[in-house]
């Protein structure tokens, strides 16, 4: 028997995670293992996250190092 890692929302405690609009395919495979339950169809997003919709996208216009 083996013990399970700890959970992961205290691992990225105050990290903001993105997920890209151009990649991705609407398949759901993320919305389940979401550690914190943050991920809606974009129709569904409660009014108060509905801003970070524009936070999200913004931040794949951006010139990035990688």
């Amino acid at each position: 028997m083996s013990v399970p890692p700890p959970a992961r929302p205290s691992t990225f405690k105050g990290i903001q995670m993105y997920i890209d609009p151009n990649a991705c395919t609407d398949c759901d495979a993320c919305r389940p293992v979401c550690p914190v339950t943050a991920i809606y169809d974009k129709s569904d997003v409660p009014a108060k996250w509905v801003s970070y919709i524009d936070k999200n996208e913004e931040y794949f216009k951006q010139d990035k190092p990688f």
